[in-house]
């Protein structure tokens, strides 16, 4: 039997960590869902400094572009620079609509880019998509 999905959520609202976590749920998602909340904390989660004490990686990021400490962006370019965690996906879901966001995402390889929608059943839609196309749908990288 395969093991169960884990998504890693890096957010730093805890309004949006609930509806994101809640609209996961509601699509029949029952692996593992862990949420952090900022660049510095996501960095030492994924990167310790000893590989004894790395956890399971993620199946699945889910990042917002605008966190403290250490930006989105820069986690971004760090994750897609380092051998253990370049495979994961890693979707932004973020409210920025600028251009150069989007750009600077794309430019460090963002698997894709999502601006988190107005209503809860918009955002209900794009998390069954998200889930649907990289857990279901997707051949992710193996181990």
């Amino acid at each position: 039997m395969a093991d169960k999905h884990r998504i890693l959520l890096i957010e730093d609202c805890e309004g949006d960590i609930d509806l994101i976590t809640n609209a996961l749920e509601e699509t029949g998602f029952d692996g593992e869902i862990n949420s952090i909340r900022d660049g510095e904390d996501a960095f030492e989660y994924l990167m310790p400094n000893k590989i004894d004490d790395r956890p399971p990686l993620p199946s699945l990021i889910i990042l917002d572009i605008n966190i403290p400490k250490i930006s989105g962006i820069e986690l971004l370019d760090a994750l897609k620079r380092t051998h253990h965690t370049k495979g994961i996906p890693t979707v932004i879901l973020t409210s920025s609509a600028r251009e150069q966001d989007i750009n600077r995402c794309y430019e460090h390889h963002a698997s894709a880019y999502f601006v988190k929608p107005a209503s809860y059943a918009e955002l209900v839609e794009l998390i069954s998509a998200i889930s649907t196309t990289w857990l279901k749908l997707a051949k992710l990288k193996l181990g």
